[in-house]
């Protein structure tokens, strides 16, 4: 207990404690949200090495640098942070800020810092003066002889408990370690280098796309049509009231489902993947018929080919998909600019530039909408405020405790099935729209999810999953204008089966593009014919 006196002083507690105040409340201030716990963390490992330098005395000097050391780099790097969140609601590692460094030069960084002098003289002040502040804390004990022995033992020992447990916890998980000072810098380099790379060799890929697809596709001989592909994420078909889910997770799908002809579900739909980018290779890129080993056609240069107008909106910022399969669009609007889980952007955004879209002249249109869903973490996807339409104890939570679900599993479900709910109005109001535009413009409206999660149905836990069905039970919904419904097998969709590698052949059949190869028949057809994906099949009973 001699020991535990001597290291939990009341001076350096009193120091430390406001150390990490400064930080802490600069950072909530500047970044907000769980990210701000997450960096504050940074602190706790020079903090605890300060604490212990009451007892070994030996350790001041270096715990004293280290403790400077580590309070400038944290406030750098909160002021960074603040200020792109601040000026552009952006984040450090974001593909627009990566995407941004990379195409720029000194001239260019010049006139930025010209037209944005103010904010950065704001945020570099206010990082200046936390760590200032923090910096005379630090000396002021540094100077000082007293040593009291704190008297809250209970109190210190749990101050030391908290910062060693998050201290070991920050840096064992890779999400938050890669955000820390000096970690996020670097990865931030590789990605601008990466970036650059891509670009020096992406051109001549896109090309060879555009290229393929203008030998293979055949002109265009449908009348205007527009094309509008809702693209979730992370959402299963089992957690939705549409599919027979006991909840009602998706009310307006449901009324839409009985009372609308145009309206089908198809019940039994697979992605390949189960992961996003892995899944939009599956579902966007494809053999055209003289490949011979990789695909070498892109769905939207065979859109672009064929003459239609396409515009991509997208609630996520993701580099790869950027690279792969947006830049291949005439208009690019992407509406969230924070990389990563943390990032709190509600899809409803994405409804007014659909509309819009929707709007435009052009004869032939495809309107791309990503959203970021369901994506982890699930409490992140829908507003506060948005309540559910089930009871606590209700049938789901029952059965949850009957198959011993951790109480963490039971809440994450409850906070999925809430954004569930948001997405089935998201959903409907984008329908709603299109209905609306088809009156002018015949329309094919479809959604699918990239893959599904794992919310307690199959183990104890929740998130993306590729060792259980839900990861990959994706729902897959269809609307279309009557001009075009009755070309196709329309009465018999909910009779069918889906693979999101098959995706292609669906939009080309709902577009009317022909290839001189034709494809297999889509689902639309009435010549299809279904094969079970091996992320199907692994998890069928085996014979």
């Amino acid at each position: 207990m001699m020991i535990f006196r001597s290291i939990c002083t009341k001076e350096t507690a009193r120091a430390i404690s406001a150390i990490l105040v400064l930080s802490l409340a600069f950072l909530i201030y500047g970044v907000g949200g769980t990210r701000a716990l997450q960096l504050w963390c940074f602190l706790f490992p020079a903090s605890l090495l300060f604490l212990l330098s009451d007892f070994w005395r030996q350790l001041r000097i270096p715990a004293s640098l280290l403790l400077g050391l580590t309070c400038a780099l944290s406030a750098i790097d909160t002021g960074i942070r603040s200020f792109l969140k601040d000026v552009y609601q952006s984040d450090i590692l974001s593909g627009f800020v990566v995407e941004s460094v990379a195409n720029t030069h000194t001239s260019e960084s010049l006139e930025f810092i010209g037209t944005v002098w103010p904010d950065l003289l704001f945020w570099s002040a206010l990082a200046l003066l936390t760590f200032v502040l923090q910096i005379w804390f630090l000396r002021r004990r540094c100077k000082q002889t007293i040593s009291t022995p704190i008297e809250h033992r209970r109190i210190a020992l749990g101050l030391l408990v908290f910062l060693l447990t998050l201290s070991a916890v920050s840096w064992i998980v890779r999400p938050w370690r890669h955000q820390f000072p000096v970690l996020s810098w670097l990865r931030f380099q590789s990605f601008v280098v990466e970036y650059q790379l891509d670009w020096q060799h992406a051109e001549d890929e896109r090309q060879q796309e555009v290229t393929t697809a203008q030998n293979e596709v055949l002109p265009i001989s449908v009348k205007p049509r527009t094309i509008v592909l809702m693209i979730g994420e992370s959402i299963t078909r089992d957690n939705m009231s549409l599919y027979g889910y006991p909840r009602q997770t998706t009310p307006q799908l449901d009324a839409r489902a009985t009372k609308d002809p145009q309206f089908r579900f198809i019940p039994d739909a697979w992605s390949i993947d189960a992961s996003t980018v892995a899944s939009f290779r599956t579902m966007f890129d494809f053999r055209v018929p003289h490949d011979q080993k990789e695909p070498t056609g892109n769905v939207f240069a065979f859109f672009r080919a064929a003459g239609y107008q396409i515009t991509w909106i997208s609630n996520q910022d993701d580099q790869a998909i950027k690279s792969e399969w947006i830049a291949h669009s005439d208009k690019q609007i992407i509406l969230n600019r924070l990389a990563g889980r943390s990032s709190r952007s509600m899809d409803d955004v994405t409804l007014a530039p659909l509309k819009e879209a929707l709007a435009d002249p052009a004869p032939h249109k495809l309107i791309v909408v990503h959203m970021i869903g369901a994506h982890p973490h699930f409490s992140l996807r829908y507003p506060e405020g948005l309540q559910p339409m089930w009871s606590d104890n209700d049938e789901v939570s029952q059965k949850m405790k009957a198959d011993d679900r951790s109480l963490v599993v039971q809440h994450s479900r409850d906070h999925y099935d809430l954004a569930v709910l948001y997405q089935d109005r998201v959903l409907a109001e984008s329908l709603a729209l299109t209905e609306a535009s088809s009156k002018q413009t015949p329309a094919f409206w479809l959604y699918l999810s990239d893959h599904g999660v794992e919310t307690g149905a199959y183990e104890d836990r929740s998130g993306h999953s590729q060792t259980t069905p839900s990861g990959y039970r994706i729902p897959v919904l269809m609307w279309a204008s009557p001009s075009l419904s009755t070309q196709w097998a329309w009465s018999d969709l909910q009779n069918r089966s889906f693979r999101s590698d098959w995706l292609p052949s669906v939009l080309f059949s709902a577009a009317g593009i022909e290839l001189k190869t034709p494809t297999p028949p889509s689902v639309l057809s009435k010549d299809y014919q279904w094969q079970d994906p091996p992320s199907k099949t692994r998890f069928l009973p085996k014979q």
